[in-house]
């Protein structure tokens, strides 16, 4: 299943890096970015976390906030958010159940045979738990256009 523009977030519930359980919807505070990255420590990855959280006060003016999400393990996202001083959520999502119901899945990053991670996306939701807006990388290498993302945040 994939999630499109006009669907409802689904009850979805996630490993915050603190081992806190919790659940997505729950989350959701106005306008949210939810960031899919495929994984942790990686150049583009962490580019990607890095390059939100220096929009988090413009965000903060639009009233929107982040959401990253992988299917690295609560303990590697802690360590990874601590040493880019990531103030917004990062969650695991290692069994891999909301990549799946958002149709997130990447297949064989790197050439690794059978492994599954997060395909780098952004869905936004609004205050009502709608999506408003989705984009999928064509591959995990390629960044989402921060600027199209900061004006869809605006209208």
């Amino acid at each position: 299943m994939t999630l499109k523009v006009g669907d409802k977030l689904p009850s979805i519930y996630l490993y915050n890096s603190n081992k806190e359980r919790k659940n997505l919807e729950d989350m959701i505070k106005g306008k949210t970015i939810i960031a899919f990255l495929p994984g942790a420590y990686t150049d583009v990855c962490t580019e990607e976390i890095c390059k939100l959280e220096s929009h988090l006060a413009d965000l903060e003016q639009l009233q929107s906030n982040v959401i990253g999400i992988t299917t690295d393990s609560p303990y590697v996202l802690h360590e990874w958010g601590s040493i880019n001083q990531i103030t917004f959520p990062l969650m695991s999502d290692f069994d891999k159940t909301c990549i799946q119901k958002f149709g997130s899945e990447f297949q064989n990053l790197g050439g690794l045979e059978g492994y599954i991670c997060a395909n780098r996306s952004i869905y936004i939701v609004d205050s009502k738990k709608t999506i408003t807006y989705v984009w999928h990388a064509p591959n995990p290498g390629v960044q989402p256009n921060y600027e199209d993302i900061i004006e869809h945040l605006n209208s």
